[in-house]
């Protein structure tokens, strides 16, 4: 028998990028409302600006990764794809 494959790679959806938490924590809560659990990830970037970014996931299936784009994109969100590496 062959050994068990790779672990598959896994997917977050950005919903939004906020420099304020109130924002971010806004949107969450927009979110919750659809039924769509997400997670506030902080950021800072080269120019020492904070950003806190609405996630949703990790998928690990496209077909996951597609519902649920299409689910946002449905509520007027704009969604980026975010692959994560296998394993990860």
């Amino acid at each position: 028998a062959p050994d068990s494959p790779p672990e598959p790679a896994s997917y977050l959806l950005q919903v939004g990028a906020y420099q304020k938490f109130e924002e971010a924590d806004q949107a969450k809560a927009q979110l919750a409302l659809q039924g769509i659990s997400s997670t506030i990830q902080k950021v800072v970037n080269k120019g020492h600006e904070v950003w806190y970014r609405v996630n949703v996931g990790p998928l690990t299936s496209l077909e996951e990764v597609q519902t649920m784009r299409a689910r946002l994109l449905e509520g007027g969100a704009k969604v980026v794809v975010i692959k994560q590496g296998a394993g990860q």
